[in-house]
């Protein structure tokens, strides 16, 4: 459907600059629609890229960068020239980030490599090179020709999109001139370009004449706050002159105030655990905010404390989301995470935490996730909030409830995640939202009580869920992300000091390996990968989105598919061949048996149970009740396949790993661990456990034996984040996915 819309969208592009060239041009010059270079042949009319017979779609920018550079074969195409090809003046977007996204995305299109191109060439600072020939359908013209004819051979041509208006009398020699050729390819993307500008114009102007409560895009200014990569929630003052947020610091955050006039920043509050949520109070003096506990990052406090500094106040013990105020100020709304009964409760509280009352309750509601939080109307008789909804009905969904009676109706429904809304108006909400055809997290509006929904950002960046907006309306702040990850492998020799070999812009996440040798990962979007183990190379292992949660089972691979409305657990052969759902609903944490005959899963609801089920299908056979507050992260089976691991939480807050028989009943074993550690996995010897434990910003792999002696690390990386690791087929090579991940403030203003 993705490669449906996109093809649509650049044919309506020609199209439109086609009927121009119809209309006014066409006695001047023809030109193909088709251009050639290596292996590579693009159709301009439908951006179907063909390659030795396989044909892919490229999107929007990196299209748009491509034609620029093929426009000027062998030329040097400054960043500048791209960033106002690619965004018109009034696009608010992180250029640098977003341009080096668009011309990676490229890259990996082409199979290309900025350390050894053969058709994209880097100026380092200064911009891009196209350095392989290129033909447009009627001649040949090399790169060294271009590069080597006079200025008198070919008069010099605009860089604007109109040069086309100096090409006379080219027609009668286009088919024996190469100097008419290349100005041939110049007229293609320029008229693409041109109707793509005109295009976004007149959008623009319809938006802001159609929807007048929504911000004027020509007016509104992006400025980057910070450039640490290491900032994780944000709030705005009502008054508009402070932006206060939280640091990362390893595993500690600290809470640090800008003075947004004067960019002067002092620190307010010490390292400790994370932040969550925090909000100004409306008269400006405090800060609240959401903070883990010491010992599990999942169970939180709700603390105030005097905006400049000063005593650090506890309010209400398990929040889990950000509070919002009335207009008044005397109360706030929050949410909190009921596990045992599958809610999400909408309290109230006054606002130095006492006299506490439930609105409303969510029913299915997700209640592993940190909720992104309430937000209460001006007017202050709606709150509205988004919540994820799970069981027969997979959904986000956003909400308004009616303060006076706690009366609840829905807004708006998505498969992609939402964040925290902000009112712009009484009737319009700014709200980050996820958009599963783009896969990344963009700005949208949404109209109140209407529910209609339209973009208002447009770039590369992803947004996170924290956003925040001053008192009048004209400043808006919000974080913005990325993940980098690649697959690194240890050698039999050295398999604890292991070398990258992959890169890329798509995170790489989880990692197996099948028993032929062949690597595979899943990718931040949610795509599954064969890697080459020698070059890092990819190719898609089957046509399925949503993916996640990987591992091998016996010949077969084993994958977890999050659909659209509920999650399924897949396996297929280790070719990407003959795919079986083999459970569908709230489950989670899938594992198989090492002789590739059972999967194990986890309900996601609860009461929690361990459920066993044929890798060819069936019905599935209770094994045993989760233990403590709910089962964190993935089950894995002992290499003899009699005993089964997870890592769970308990209350008061404590984290531990259990294994139990894979034949049911209680755990034979528990082990203490840090709060936070994920992925435990058994070691190739089946005598321990090993997992992962990020400190001081930095992952590592533990080792816990099972004779119950005291853990030890394994690796010893002092920098970056492990995502997920694994063993080879013959449990004798380490696979890790490693990296690490950014986070910047960003403030919109002028939104007026």
């Amino acid at each position: 459907m993705h490669n449906m819309r996109a093809s649509r969208r650049l044919r309506a592009v020609v199209d439109s600059a086609n009927g121009f060239w119809n209309g006014e041009m066409s006695s001047r010059v023809q030109f193909s629609r088709k251009v050639c270079f290596g292996e590579f042949e693009l159709n301009l009319e439908t951006a179907e890229l063909w390659s030795n017979g396989s044909k892919a779609i490229l999107p929007g920018q990196p299209l748009q960068v491509l034609v620029t550079l093929l426009d000027r074969p062998g030329q040097l195409v400054t960043r500048e020239e791209l960033r106002k090809r690619l965004w018109p003046s009034h696009t608010f977007v992180d250029f640098d980030q977003s341009l080096n996204k668009a011309v990676n995305r490229l890259r990996e299109a082409l199979e290309d490599s900025a350390e050894h191109p053969r058709f994209i060439e880097t100026l380092p600072r200064r911009g891009y090179r196209f350095i392989a020939s290129v033909q447009t359908g009627v001649a040949e013209i090399p790169v060294e020709g271009v590069l080597n004819q006079s200025t008198e051979q070919v008069p010099p041509i605009p860089s604007d999109s109109n040069h086309w208006f100096s090409t006379k009398g080219l027609s009668s020699e286009i088919d024996e001139n190469p100097v008419a050729n290349r100005y041939s390819r110049q007229l293609i993307p320029a008229a693409i370009l041109t109707a793509l500008t005109m295009g976004l114009v007149v959008f623009a102007i319809y938006k802001w004449r159609s929807h007048p409560n929504v911000p004027e895009l020509t007016s509104t200014q992006l400025v980057k706050m910070t450039d640490s990569g290491r900032a994780r929630d944000v709030a705005i003052s009502p008054d508009g002159r402070y932006v206060v947020y939280s640091l990362r610091d390893g595993e500690e955050e600290s809470l640090r105030l800008r003075q947004i006039a004067t960019q002067s920043d002092i620190q307010i509050l010490a390292q400790g655990p994370g932040f969550h949520g925090l909000t100004f109070s409306l008269d400006g003096n405090y800060v609240y905010f959401i903070r883990s506990d010491s010992n599990d990052p999942f169970f939180k406090y709700l603390y105030s404390m005097p905006m400049l500094g000063g005593p650090v106040r506890k309010l209400v013990s398990d929040v889990d989301s950000p509070v919002s105020f009335s207009p008044d100020g005397h109360q706030f709304a929050f949410e909190r995470g009921v596990a045992k009964r599958n809610v999400v409760e909408l309290r109230i509280a006054n606002v130095e935490g006492s006299g506490e009352r439930l609105l409303t309750t969510i029913q299915d509601g997700d209640v592993s996730l940190f909720q992104p939080g309430p937000s209460w109307s001006r007017d202050g008789r709606t709150i509205v909030a988004p919540f994820r909804i799970l069981g027969t009905d997979r959904r986000w969904i956003l909400v308004s409830i009616s303060v006076p009676d706690g009366k609840m109706r829905e807004i708006y429904s998505s498969q992609g995640a939402l964040g925290r809304p902000i009112w712009l108006t009484e009737h319009s909400l700014l709200i980050s939202h996820y958009d599963t055809t783009y896969e990344r997290a963009q700005l949208w509006t949404i109209s109140y009580p209407e529910g209609v929904a339209r973009r208002f950002t447009n770039d590369l960046s992803d947004y996170d869920q924290p956003l925040d907006i001053s008192r009048d309306g004209s400043t808006v702040t919000a974080i913005t992300s990325a993940v980098i990850s690649n697959i690194w492998v240890g050698s039999e020799a050295d398999s604890l000091n292991p070398r990258q070999i992959s890169s890329g812009e798509v995170p790489m996440i989880d990692i197996t390996e099948t028993a032929n040798g062949k690597l595979l990962s899943t990718s931040g979007d949610g795509r599954l990968w064969f890697i080459d183990p020698n070059s890092g190379q990819k190719e898609p292992f089957v046509d399925t989105r949503g993916v996640g949660r990987l591992t091998m089972c016996g010949s077969f691979v084993l994958f977890t598919v999050f659909g659209s409305d509920a999650v399924t657990i897949t396996r297929a052969n280790a070719d990407g061949s003959h795919s079986i759902k083999l459970v569908t609903g709230d489950v989670r944490h899938a594992a198989c048996s090492p002789d590739g005959k059972f999967v194990f899963y986890v309900n996601g609801h609860r009461p929690q149970k361990i459920w066993r089920i044929s890798v060819d299908g069936g019905s599935p056979v209770e094994i045993a009740a989760g233990v403590g507050e709910g089962i964190t992260g993935p089950l894995d089976i002992s290499p003899d396949g009699m005993l089964l691991s997870y890592p769970f939480d308990e209350y008061p807050p404590v984290w531990k790993i259990a294994v139990c028989s894979v034949n049911g009943g209680p755990p034979a074993k528990m082990f203490k661990v840090p709060g936070g550690t994920s992925r435990v996995r058994w070691s190739p010897t089946g005598t321990d456990l090993q997992y992962l434990v990020t400190d001081n910003g930095t992952t590592n792999i533990w080792e816990q034996p099972l004779s119950g002696r005291k853990p030890k690390q394994l690796t010893k990386f002092t920098s970056g984040r492990i995502f997920d690791f694994n063993w080879s087929s013959d449990r004798k090579r380490l696979l890790l996915t490693r990296g690490d991940e950014t986070s910047n403030v960003v403030m919109l203003s002028n939104l007026h």
